[in-house]
């Protein structure tokens, strides 16, 4: 909803059937646009499913690549 300004925001990454939760905080407007790092299980293409205060709010379709350690 435009102009809240505080919630729960959860991001669960979804990948090779397999679910785990990537983010959960609560949040106001000062922590946005917000910056998340996480791990896949393997390279590829997963979805990122966010939602706000427990509904869904969207997903995104992201591509996750090997990273050199």
């Amino acid at each position: 909803d435009e102009g809240v300004e505080s919630g729960s925001v959860s991001l669960v990454l979804s990948q090779s059937g397999k679910t785990k939760t990537i983010y959960n905080k609560n949040v106001n407007a000062s922590d946005f646009p917000l910056t998340v790092s996480f791990e896949g299980y393997a390279e590829g293409s997963a979805e990122v499913i966010v939602y706000w205060d427990g509904n869904q709010a969207g997903s995104y379709s992201v591509t996750l690549d090997k990273v050199e350690e």
